[in-house]
């Protein structure tokens, strides 16, 4: 009982960490793509 619950626990640590990190891949796209857009550039995917 005490083990699956503290399973739970990392479980939903690691999902809350992937989408914060996945919020800051987001963020940083945008901003490479503005800084590209400036400059008038397109980027290379």
């Amino acid at each position: 009982m005490c083990i699956q619950s503290y399973i739970k626990h990392i479980y939903v640590f690691y999902i809350a960490l992937f989408f914060i990190q996945q919020k800051c891949v987001l963020n940083a796209d945008k901003y490479t793509y503005l800084q590209n857009n400036k400059h008038g550039k397109e980027i290379n995917t």
